[in-house]
């Protein structure tokens, strides 16, 4: 778990430190599995493939406002069973996935 928080904390400061690449995903995601490590880091892992995030993760940053409204709609499209139809995200120099923006149907 520690490691977990290490390398994550790394990952948020490489994308705060280097240049990184604004995407979005236009598709409909079931969401598979939620977690929320150390208070200020979350993600999801949806059930289908995304293959330009390293490990299939979509991080979310909970330090901001934003992070955590994010983190509870992916919470609720998990609870509810519904589709998380876009997203927008970042993409770290370690192709770690940190999403930006959240659209659920």
């Amino acid at each position: 778990m520690a490691i977990t928080r290490f390398v994550f904390t790394i990952l948020l400061t490489t994308v705060s430190s280097y240049s990184y690449s604004e995407q979005q995903l236009l598709q409909k995601l079931t969401v598979k599995r939620v977690f929320s490590e150390n208070g200020d880091v979350a993600g999801f892992v949806p059930a289908e493939s995304l293959a330009a995030c390293k490990y299939g993760l979509m991080y979310i940053d909970l330090s901001n406002e934003s992070g955590r409204a994010i983190f509870s709609m992916v919470l609720s499209a998990k609870s509810t069973d519904q589709k998380v139809v876009r997203i927008d995200y970042n993409v770290t120099a370690e192709e770690a996935c940190v999403a930006t923006g959240l659209h659920i149907e």
